[in-house]
C-alpha cells in the first residue's frame, strides 16, 4: 500500500506480489539518484486506486521520478485501467519526451529537445487548465499540448509498463495549480534537492 497522504483515504495498493514495486531489494532499502528512499518498478508493476474524474475544469500532478526508458514510450506516471488515458515522461531514440493521452485521443509527443542521463531522477509536473496540458522537468517548461478533449478524463492507476523509480506523487483533481506551480515544486525540490 503507497498511502495517501490527503486525508481522503484514497491509497494505491497492489495485492499480487510479483506485481507489487520494490521498497527493498535484497535487503538494501532502494533509492534514487539522490540517496531518497523510493518505489522501483520493471514494467509489470502496477498500483491501483480508486478511480477519479479529472475533468476540464483542470488537474495537475506533480511526480519526482525518472525518465529512463530508453526505446519506448510506455512509461506510465499515472493513468486508467483500461488504456485510454496516461501521462508518461520517457526517454526514446535518446530524446526526452512526454506522452499525453487523454480520452483515447490518440498520443501526443512532447518532444524536450535536451537529453537527461538515463538515471537522472527529475520533478516531472504536468498542469492541464482546460485547453492545454504544460509538461515541466526540474521547474523548467519542456512543452504543451491540445487536451482540450480531456473531459471527464479518469485516473486509477500508478506505473503501468515502467521502468524505472517514482519517489513521489501528487495529484489535483480538478484543480489547475498553474498558479502555485513555482511554489509547490519548491517544496518538493526542497524534500528531493533535483536542481
Amino acid at each position: 500500500t503507497w498511502y495517501d497522504q490527503s486525508g481522503n483515504g484514497n491509497d494505491a495498493v497492489q495485492q499480487v506480489s510479483g506485481s507489487q514495486p520494490k521498497i527493498v531489494d535484497a535487503g538494501t532499502l532502494v533509492v534514487d539518484g539522490n540517496s531518497n528512499p523510493t518505489l522501483e518498478f520493471d514494467s509489470v508493476d502496477i498500483l491501483t486506486f480508486t478511480s477519479f474524474a479529472m475533468d476540464a475544469d483542470g488537474f495537475s500532478v506533480f511526480s519526482f521520478c525518472d525518465s529512463d526508458n530508453d526505446g519506448g514510450s510506455f512509461n506510465e506516471l499515472v493513468g486508467n485501467s483500461v488504456g485510454t488515458v496516461r501521462l508518461a515522461p520517457y526517454r526514446q531514440l535518446n530524446a526526452e519526451r512526454a506522452t499525453v493521452r487523454l480520452n483515447g485521443e490518440g498520443n501526443v509527443f512532447l518532444n524536450a529537445g535536451n537529453i537527461q542521463a538515463n538515471d537522472k531522477v527529475s520533478l516531472h509536473t504536468f498542469i492541464m487548465d482546460g485547453t492545454n496540458t504544460k509538461w515541466y522537468v526540474d521547474g523548467n517548461l519542456r512543452g504543451t499540448a491540445d487536451s482540450s478533449v480531456a473531459i471527464d478524463t479518469n485516473f486509477d492507476e500508478i506505473g503501468k509498463g515502467r521502468i524505472g523509480v517514482i519517489s513521489e506523487m501528487i495529484l489535483y483533481k480538478d484543480i489547475d495549480q498553474s498558479a502555485n506551480r513555482a511554489a509547490i515544486e519548491a517544496n518538493i525540490n526542497n524534500q528531493y534537492d533535483s536542481y
